[in-house]
C-alpha cells in the first residue's frame, strides 16, 4: 500500500495509475514479473487523518492487508465520518473509527464494515484458508464487535502513547465479528499483541 496527500492525487504503482482523493491507496502486483495489474484508492479523504489525537499524535491509520485465496481484505482506522471503498461506504459516530474491508483479486470491493470504538487501534491482521479473519490490536475503556462488546479501565501508561489494553478478535470473510477477547493490564502499564500467526 501507498500513502496519497492533498485531495485528489494520481496515485501511480508500475506504471498503473489511479486518480483517488482517498488517504491510502493498495495495489495488485504480479507475482511472478512484480507488474502492477491494478491500483485503488481506499478509506478516508486524503487530508482527513492527522494522526491518534488520543496516542500523542501518533499516526495509526495505515491499513493493515491480509489475503486469502481470491480475497484480500484490510483493516484499519479511518479519521473521518466515513470511509470508502469503491462504491461501498461504511459511516462512523464519531470522527474516528475502524473498518473492515473485502476486495477480490481483480480489485472489486465486496463488502465493508466497522468495529471498534474511539480508543481502538487494529495493529495486524492474518487470514487462514477459510477466509477467517484475526486482527489483533489495542484499546482503552471499551471496543465493541458486533454485539459484542470487550471492556476496562484505562491504565497508566508509562509513556505517552498507543493505549493501554489489547484485544484478539475474529471475523468472518464479510467482515462479521465471530468473536472478541481481551488482555487487561491492571493500573499500570500497557499490554499490546504486536503480532499473529496462523497455527497449522
Amino acid at each position: 500500500n501507498t500513502t496519497t496527500s492533498g485531495g485528489a492525487t494520481n496515485v501511480v504503482i508500475g506504471g498503473v495509475s489511479n486518480l483517488t482523493d482517498r488517504t491510502w491507496a493498495v495495489a495488485c502486483l504480479n507475482g511472478t514479473n512484480g507488474h502492477a495489474i491494478w491500483v485503488r484508492g481506499v478509506g478516508t479523504l486524503s487530508g482527513s487523518s492527522e494522526g491518534n489525537p488520543y496516542a500523542g499524535g501518533v499516526i495509526d491509520d495505515v491499513p493493515r492487508l491480509a489475503v486469502s485465496g481470491t480475497n484480500l481484505f484490510l483493516v484499519g482506522v479511518a479519521y473521518d465520518t466515513q470511509a470508502s471503498f469503491g462504491p461501498i461506504t461504511v459511516n462512523f459516530s464519531l470522527p474516528r473509527g475502524q473498518y473492515f474491508a473485502r476486495y477480490d483479486t481483480n480489485g472489486n470491493p465486496q463488502a465493508a464494515t466497522t468495529f471498534g470504538s474511539v480508543t481502538t487501534t487494529p495493529i495486524v491482521t492474518v487470514a487462514d484458508t477459510n477466509g477467517n479473519v484475526y486482527v489483533s490490536g489495542d484499546f482503552d475503556t471499551y471496543s465493541f464487535f458486533g454485539n459484542d462488546l470487550i471492556a476496562t479501565p484505562v491504565a497508566t501508561r508509562p509513556y505517552n502513547g498507543g493505549f493501554s489494553q489489547a484485544f484478539l478478535a475474529k471475523f468472518d470473510r464479510t467482515g462479521n465479528p465471530l468473536w472478541a477477547r481481551e488482555a487487561v493490564v491492571s493500573t499500570y502499564g500497557t499490554v499490546n499483541f504486536l503480532g499473529i500467526a496462523l497455527a497449522t
